[in-house]
C-alpha cells in the first residue's frame, strides 16, 4: 500500500500536475518526440531538452502566439561541473499568454548552417487553462 501511494506522489511530481502553484515543468527524454504540459494564463512553465553544445547543434523555440519565451539555458550534466565534450540540457522558460492549446515546435540546428534541416525536432503540446 505504502509503495502504491509513493508511486502515485512520484507520478503526480513528475507530470507537473500537483497544484502547488509552482512552475511546471515538462522534460523531454532522450529520443521522445514529443510532450504535454497543462498550465493557466499567466503561468510560467520550463520545457528541458537533451542538448551536447559540444557538437555545435543547439535547440531553438518557435512560438505560437500563446505564449512567450522569457529565456533559454544551458544546464550540464555532473551538477554544474563543465566537462569538455560532455553532454547536458537546454531549459526554455515560457510564459503562457492566453487560453487555448497550442503547439511549440523544437528544432536542434547548428546556426551557422543555414539551409540545414534539423538533426531533431520536438514538439510540446501546451494546454491553457
Amino acid at each position: 500500500m505504502k509503495f502504491s501511494i509513493y508511486l502515485a506522489a512520484a507520478a503526480i511530481a513528475l507530470c507537473g500536475c500537483a497544484g502547488s502553484g509552482g512552475t511546471r515543468e515538462a522534460a523531454f527524454a532522450s529520443g521522445e518526440p514529443w510532450a504535454e504540459i497543462e498550465c493557466r494564463a499567466s503561468e510560467t512553465f520550463i520545457a528541458i531538452l537533451p542538448s551536447n553544445p559540444a557538437t555545435g547543434y543547439g535547440w531553438t523555440a518557435l512560438c505560437p502566439d500563446e505564449v512567450k519565451l522569457l529565456g533559454k539555458k544551458y544546464l550540464p550534466d555532473g551538477g554544474g561541473e563543465k566537462l569538455c565534450g560532455a553532454g547536458g540540457s537546454e531549459r526554455f522558460e515560457f510564459a503562457a499568454l492566453s487560453k487555448g492549446d497550442c503547439e511549440i515546435k523544437f528544432e536542434y540546428l547548428r546556426p551557422w548552417e543555414k539551409n540545414a534541416s534539423p538533426a531533431d525536432t520536438k514538439i510540446l503540446k501546451v494546454k491553457i487553462n
